[in-house]
């Protein structure tokens, strides 16, 4: 019963508190969906080349936004995502992970929209800069802020 822009999260989260019997719509899914196999052989399968790790499900919302379909949050469903907090992932995370972080919600800022890109980079980013530097301080590692800072440049010099 949450729901977060993957472009902002962990900073923005909405709860929807159950139970609700209407749809949602959203302009995006992450990690947990269902597609009919047809919608996959028009738009096109998942952009692994651009993302190969995080966000890659955000970029096929993105192009089936552009195709014109609607996505639904169905509230009555129910889906078990049993990953560990992010911190303790992150301890965990390699640096390849840590790059494509920050990198990935760059380049979709940009194709959402150049006035969402703007807000991205002047509100959203330095939050989200500050969060993976405390991040990077409690895991005793600065390899990881490295890597987020290296994929901030590359989503810049890409999107």
């Amino acid at each position: 019963n949450y729901y977060s822009d993957p472009l902002m999260s962990p900073l923005i989260r909405k709860r929807y508190d159950l139970p609700l019997k209407l749809p949602i719509m959203l302009e995006f899914f992450h990690n947990a969906f269902m597609i009919p196999r047809k919608i996959f052989k028009e738009v096109g399968l998942f952009d692994s080349y651009m993302f190969p790790i995080h966000l890659s499900e955000v970029e096929f919302a993105q192009r089936l936004n552009r195709k014109g379909y609607i996505i639904a949050l169905i509230p009555e469903a129910r889906v078990w995502h049993d990953a560990p907090p992010y911190i303790v992932r992150a301890k965990g995370m390699d640096n390849a992970r840590a790059f494509y972080t920050l990198r990935n919600r760059i380049i979709l800022a940009r194709r959402r929209s150049p006035l969402y890109l703007l807000f991205f980079t002047y509100y959203v980013l330095p939050l989200l800069l500050i969060y993976h530097m405390k991040i990077a301080y409690d895991i005793k590692d600065l390899s990881y802020l490295r890597a987020i800072i290296k994929g901030v440049i590359d989503g810049f010099k890409r999107g």
